[in-house]
């Protein structure tokens, strides 16, 4: 669900009939959720790209908001003020979260007069959009521009280089989900779940 919705996720479960939320959190107890919280790792991701020396971080988040990209940008501005970075508004972007949304994000950041060294995507679609208009560029990643992109797959293993990510297991997701539902179709009794994951931070070759 995205925010337009979520009134709508409430009456759902108000009513009481079986449904859950994947991939975003509700404070009403009510609306059972399974979700993955990204902040942590998205902070982590951040601070690796300040220790290899970066300053101008652009941070690209989907324009229509929702718990789990609420959660990257998060992470990106505490990881950004804990080193004492200021965050310059140029270098932080909404984008649509699909591959021509990353590659538009690499030509317009790389049209700034002081363009970014490094750039955290939120998106798994748009980090590999990213990475493919980088390459019709002639960019070189990394070693003139880092990546750091979101996975909820294995999409990073199969991009050229091999992206560094923040990544939850959505198969993961998707099945505890259908098998809470199956069981819950099944029984006479009420039962409710919510529960949220740990990401990971998977480190490759797209950060130097």
């Amino acid at each position: 669900s995205f925010d337009q919705q979520r009134r709508l996720v409430a009456e759902i479960a108000e009513e009481g009939f079986p449904a859950i939320v994947v991939a975003d959190r509700f404070d009403d107890p009510s609306v059972n959720v399974i979700a993955c919280d990204s902040r942590d790792d998205s902070r982590r991701a951040v601070e690796h790209l300040i220790h290899l020396g970066h300053r101008r971080i652009a941070c690209a988040v989907h324009n229509v908001a929702d718990t789990d990209h609420r959660d990257r940008l998060a992470g990106y501005r505490e990881a950004m003020q804990l080193h004492g970075i200021e965050i310059d508004p140029s270098l932080l972007l909404e984008i649509v979260a699909s591959p021509e949304g990353g590659a538009n994000t690499i030509t317009q950041l790389l049209s700034q007069p002081r363009p970014p060294t490094a750039v955290f995507f939120t998106d798994p679609l748009a980090t590999v959009g990213g990475l493919r208009r980088c390459h019709e560029l002639g960019v070189k990643v990394p070693t003139e521009l880092s990546v750091i992109g979101f996975d909820d797959g294995d999409t990073r293993q199969h991009t050229w280089p091999a992206y560094t990510a923040v990544c939850q297991d959505a198969q993961m997701l998707g099945y505890e989900a259908a098998l809470w539902l199956t069981r819950t179709l099944a029984s006479a009794e009420k039962s409710a779940i919510r529960l949220v994951r740990s990401t990971i931070l998977d480190l490759n070759r797209s950060t130097a």
